[in-house]
């Protein structure tokens, strides 16, 4: 469990290290209180797609992830794009992988297996509107 850094109260339950079976999402939650103040624990229905390397991350410039969730939002409007061109070309543009990664997470950008096999790749997509 760790504090989400971009939103006081709420709380990661994230996968810490996990090497013998597939990777999985984590969770995450509010203590909330009801109308008489007892707290009570308000989990979120989706699920946290970033590592606990993410969450543990000190990198705190909003700023700079914002930028990059605006320019992956814009590289994504027209459909899907392979993994690796994002990466590069968002590195030339001055971008970490763990920033374009967080931004793809807080952007809720699906990843998916293109083709069959060892020759297809990875694209990255943004979410359908009622996924949102």
């Amino acid at each position: 469990m760790v504090k989400d850094q971009d939103s006081p109260g709420r709380r990661l339950v994230v996968p810490l290290k996990n090497n013998l079976a597939a990777d999985s999402s984590g969770l995450a939650y509010t203590i909330m209180a009801d109308v008489s103040g007892v707290p009570y624990i308000g989990w979120e229905a989706k699920p946290v797609t970033i590592s606990a390397d993410e969450a543990l991350s000190t990198d705190t410039d909003a700023s700079e992830r914002q930028e990059a969730q605006e320019w992956l939002r814009a590289t994504l409007t027209d459909g899907p794009v392979d993994s690796a061109d994002i990466l590069t070309e968002g590195k030339r543009r001055g971008f970490s992988e763990r920033t374009l990664r967080r931004a793809k997470s807080e952007l809720g950008v699906h990843s998916e297996k293109a083709g069959f096999g060892k020759s297809g790749s990875w694209v990255w997509g943004l979410p359908n509107p009622q996924e949102v």
